[in-house]
């Protein structure tokens, strides 16, 4: 249907450079877990390349829409916001991350990873230092529907987000 935009999403790595495969399609998705997993050379255990990341992507497609098509952290206990995998933790992930897309208007949106917890594979960790497998825990809701702390910080961080165009 050529009425309809051709998108494509993929795992975002500083080390990727332009991709000439990218050039016919109108929308790049980037999966974003700067701060969360290492990435194959530990590029991404850095959080805070995420921005400049994201300017330099946005300088390699400049007339492509770009959004951010997965981004979370998981949270299944309490604990403090530095160790991984607590609900804190998931808490600042979030925030610096929407604080990060906010500061980029010429970001075309961006959507948590996951709504609920879900099970996936026996053996999963998901990058938790203290797994529950088969659990992904990267929800704003528990596997029980419960929300997590996590919750209101995101309504209240996208209910904030201002649009670029006014609505009539």
């Amino acid at each position: 249907d050529p009425t309809r935009p051709v998108a494509l999403a993929f795992a975002g790595y500083p080390s990727k450079n332009y991709i000439r495969a990218y050039a016919p399609l109108d929308v790049l998705g980037m999966n974003d877990y700067f701060g969360w997993f290492a990435g194959d050379t530990g590029q991404l255990i850095n959080s805070a390349a995420l921005g400049p990341y994201l300017d330099r992507l946005r300088g390699l497609y400049p007339n492509k829409a770009l959004f951010v098509t997965e981004f979370g952290a998981e949270g299944d206990r309490p604990g403090p916001a530095d160790e991984k995998g607590t609900y804190d933790f998931q808490a600042d992930f979030m925030r610096f991350h929407l604080e990060t897309y906010d500061q980029r208007r010429w970001l075309s949106g961006a959507i948590a990873w996951i709504l609920q917890d879900f099970k996936v594979r026996p053996g999963w960790s998901g990058g938790n230092p203290v797994p529950d497998p088969p659990w992904v825990h990267k929800g704003l809701l528990d596997p029980n529907g419960n929300l997590k702390p996590v919750y209101g910080l995101t309504q209240q961080m996208y209910k904030q987000t201002k649009p670029l165009v006014k609505p009539k």
